[in-house]
C-alpha cells in the first residue's frame, strides 16, 4: 500500500500545484484543493478495501504513518477554506488577529483532548500499536465533526483519524502564527506614515462619522464612487478606531437639533486660525 499511496500522492501534488498556479482567489483555490484531495483519497480508499496486508506489522505501519498523512490534506485545505471565508467578514486587524488566536485555542484544546495518542506517537512508542492501528482490535474511539465521510471501520482504526487532524492542525498552527505576524506588520505600517508619524483620532467617534459622511456626500472621496462601508474601513485603519455601528450613529446625527455640529465647529476653528495669520 505504501507504493500505491506514493503514486497517488504524486498525482495529487501535481494537481495541487496546477490549482495553485491557476487560481488566485483563496477561497476558490482551497475549495478546488479539497475536491482534488477528496477524489484522490477516494481512490486510495477503494484500493485499501481491495488490499490484503501481508502481516500485522505492515497494517500497523500503514494506519500509523501513511493513512493519517493522506487524510490530513483534506482537513488542512478545509480549514484554510473556512479561514478565508471568515476573514472576508472582518474589517479590522484586531478582529482578524482575534479570530486567529481563537482558532489556535481550539487547536490547543483538541491536542489536549487527544494528548494520549498524540504523545504516544510522537514519542515513538509501539506498546499499544496493535490496539490503536489494527482494524480488528480497535475500539474506534472517535466521531469527529465534519469528518463523517472518512469514518469507516473497514478502512480506518479511528486513531488514524485523530492523528490526521493533528497533522493538519500542526500545519494550520504554523499558518495562523505567520498570519498574526503579518497582521502585526500591517498594523504597524498602518500606524506609521511616510514620515513615521502615528495617526490617532482623538475626537469622538460621532464626530468622525459626521466627517466621514460629509466627505462622501460632497464627492470628496472617489467622486462618490465608493460605498460608506469602504470609507469606514479606510477611516478605521487610518485612525486606529473601530465603529460599532456607524449607520446607527448617523441616525443619531440626523436626529440632533444641529446635525452638523462638528462640521460647524471645524469651520469656526479654521476661521479663527486664519484670522491669527499664523499657519
Amino acid at each position: 500500500m505504501d507504493g500505491t499511496f506514493s503514486k497517488l500522492e504524486l498525482l495529487l501534488d501535481k494537481e495541487l500545484q496546477k490549482i495553485e498556479k491557476t487560481t488566485t482567489n483563496p477561497i476558490e483555490r482551497y475549495e478546488k484543493m479539497i475536491r482534488a484531495s477528496v477524489n484522490n483519497y477516494a481512490d486510495l480508499k477503494q484500493k485499501l478495501k481491495e488490499h490484503q496486508f501481508a502481516d500485522s506489522s505492515r497494517e500497523i505501519h500503514f494506519f500509523k504513518n501513511v493513512h493519517p498523512k493522506a487524510i490530513s490534506k483534506i482537513h488542512f485545505f478545509t480549514a484554510l477554506a473556512k479561514y478565508f471565508c471568515h476573514m472576508s467578514s472582518f474589517t479590522t486587524i484586531k478582529e482578524k488577529k482575534c479570530h486567529c488566536k481563537k482558532t489556535l485555542k481550539s487547536i490547543s484544546d483538541y491536542n489536549a483532548h487527544y494528548h494520549y495518542i498524540i504523545t504516544y506517537c510522537k514519542s515513538g512508542k509501539s506498546d499499544f500499536d496493535e490496539k490503536y492501528f489494527l482494524r480488528k482490535n480497535s475500539d474506534y474511539p472517535v466521531a469527529l465533526e465534519d469528518c463523517l465521510s472518512l469514518m469507516d471501520k473497514d478502512t480506518s482504526t479511528g486513531y488514524d483519524l485523530i492523528l490526521a487532524r493533528y497533522l493538519a492542525y500542526s500545519k494550520l498552527s504554523e499558518f495562523l502564527l505567520s498570519e498574526i505576524k503579518r497582521f502585526e506588520i500591517d498594523d504597524k505600517n498602518t500606524q506609521l506614515g511616510d514620515g513615521g508619524l502615528f495617526l490617532e483620532w482623538t475626537g469622538s467617534k460621532i464626530e468622525l462619522v459626521e466627517l466621514m459622511y460629509a466627505l462622501l456626500a460632497n464627492g470628496s472621496i472617489n467622486n462618490k464612487q465608493i460605498s460608506i462601508s469602504e470609507v469606514a474601513i479606510a477611516f478605521q485603519k487610518m485612525f486606529r478606531v473601530e465603529f460599532c455601528d456607524y449607520f446607527h450613529t448617523f441616525s443619531e446625527i440626523k436626529n440632533r437639533k444641529n446635525p452638523t455640529l462638528f462640521i460647524d465647529n471645524l469651520r469656526k476653528t479654521l476661521i479663527k486660525k486664519i484670522d491669527e495669520k499664523e499657519f
